[in-house]
């Protein structure tokens, strides 16, 4: 029988940690003493080594950022990363972790502009620390403190000099979460209730909604639309979305249209703080890119009618924002306009 490298790799890794001892962490969960000792191949090792443990790290806090030499914007942020953490010398440790194989890895780092000169060990080949922190999307970040519990899931924009001095502080409750793996990730914000359907006189009646929440842990920011031809209804939904986005899909003019509304006058605004609206308005230091977007952004619902005109559904949206928010949106050409209604009053 022939077994290609991966397949011995795997098969080293599980004479270590058993398939059944591969179990998902949690936040607050403390990595187990078999997933620290589970031998990791490596690539760019300051002594040359091939083989490590995350056992070499304990008492460090530890950053796991998964990652692809494919993912344009993992391998983009990897130098400022690495220089962040130089700030805080040999406390905090980042590995990057990627599936693919050491040869690969070697090929690409003197070849890439962003990874020729970075001094970070490579984790390559990857089969069990994926398994031990499941995620869908890259870039995702594993942050572990210097006691060896879980402490977050993030995108690599929360890396900064400040969560850094939180992790190694313990003062990470209440960061934003991003786990696309809730079981709510493509629900509904709203859900039916069935037994209105069995009163006589409902029956037939196409109930609507419409629902403005805060940011939702968990889901990142997507506009799902489904449509249902048996009930005749259309559900529209923006995730975690900035007020700004929301504006510009409500008065047609369209995301493509995003850094134009960015580069023009918001003195025209007659809003109490521009920065709320997007994230880029925002000039403060002391909230990264998620956690702005946990304080500011909103999530949006309402089902209609089937088959309604997109000039309809527009002004429907901007008809919820006035009467959920109190924000009147309007469009003038090429521009985008905010008004918040009850401003005279504050």
């Amino acid at each position: 029988m022939l077994f290609s490298d991966a397949q011995a790799q795997s098969a080293g890794e599980r004479a270590v940690i058993g398939a059944e001892d591969i179990k998902p962490l949690q936040i607050g969960d403390t990595i187990p003493e078999a997933l620290w000792n589970l031998p990791l191949q490596v690539v760019n090792h300051t002594d040359g080594k091939r083989r490590i443990k995350l056992a070499d790290f304990k008492g460090k806090a530890l950053l796991l950022d998964f990652m692809s030499t494919g993912c344009k914007a993992c391998i983009e942020a990897l130098p400022g990363m690495e220089k962040t953490i130089s700030v805080y010398g040999n406390d905090v440790v980042l590995l990057p972790i990627t599936n693919e194989g050491r040869d690969r890895m070697l090929r690409f780092k003197p070849d890439n502009d962003y990874l020729r000169n970075s001094e970070l060990t490579y984790v390559v080949e990857d089969r069990v620390l994926r398994k031990a922190f499941p995620h869908s999307f890259i870039s995702h970040v594993v942050w572990i403190d210097v006691q060896g519990v879980v402490r977050g899931f993030t995108r690599t924009n929360h890396m900064t000099e400040s969560t850094l001095g939180d992790l190694l502080d313990g003062n990470t409750f209440g960061w934003p979460v991003k786990s696309e793996t809730t079981s709510y990730f493509h629900q509904p914000i709203m859900q039916g209730n069935n037994k209105l359907e069995e009163m006589p006189n409902n029956t037939g009646q196409k109930f609507h909604y419409a629902a403005i929440t805060g940011y939702i842990d968990g889901i990142g920011s997507y506009y799902p639309t489904s449509r249902d031809t048996l009930e005749g209804v259309e559900r529209i939904s923006l995730r975690n979305i900035s007020l700004l986005d929301f504006g510009l899909i409500a008065s047609g003019l369209g995301l493509f249209k995003r850094g134009n509304i960015l580069n023009q006058d918001h003195t025209e605004w007659k809003v109490a703080n521009v920065h709320r609206y997007a994230y880029e308005l925002y000039e403060g230091d002391e909230l990264t890119k998620d956690q702005w977007y946990q304080r500011y952004a909103i999530s949006y619902e309402r089902t209609v009618p089937l088959g309604m005109r997109m000039e309809d559904k527009q002004r429907i949206l901007m008809d919820d924002l006035k009467s959920f928010m109190e924000i009147s949106c309007e469009r003038r050409g090429g521009e985008l306009l905010f008004f918040e209604l009850n401003l005279d009053k504050r």
